[in-house]
């Protein structure tokens, strides 16, 4: 005669129950640990992919941010160019205008001495052609 447990079994079947119950919990906990381990990798996953997704926009950023500042030192260097261009043309145009009114006073200053030697220089003249015209009379 073997002995019965409450829930109507006997002792080797209840003994087989509470192993197995054992293994289960067992398993359970190994399962448990085995999820965490995945879970916090796949979240170290996840952060380095964020972090890699991170780097590339930063780096694209300095990239753009690089490309700026050349494109703008280049407009500078035009600018600069342009400057210096229209500074040079005007030096040019302001020496060539000097050239001009030196020459207009080389001219004028000719002239008027032309003018007063004319002036001066007709009364002598017609003085020396009576003198010689009435002295051979």
């Amino acid at each position: 005669m073997t002995t019965q447990t409450p829930g109507g079994r006997d002792p080797l079947q209840q003994m087989i129950i509470d192993e197995l119950k054992a293994l289960r919990a067992e398993q359970a906990t190994g399962f448990n640990a085995i999820r965490a381990e995945f879970n916090a990798r796949l979240d170290r996953l996840v952060t380095t992919e964020a972090f890699a997704a991170e780097q590339r926009r930063v780096d694209q950023r300095f990239a753009e941010m690089g490309q700026d500042i050349v494109d703008e030192r280049l407009a500078r260097e035009k600018a600069d160019d342009r400057e210096a261009t229209r500074r040079s043309q005007f030096i040019e145009k302001y020496e060539l205008e000097r050239a001009d009114t030196a020459k207009w006073q080389r001219d004028s200053r000719s002239k008027w001495i032309l003018a007063i030697v004319g002036l001066v220089a007709s009364p002598i003249v017609v003085a020396v052609v009576q003198y010689v015209l009435g002295g051979a009379r």
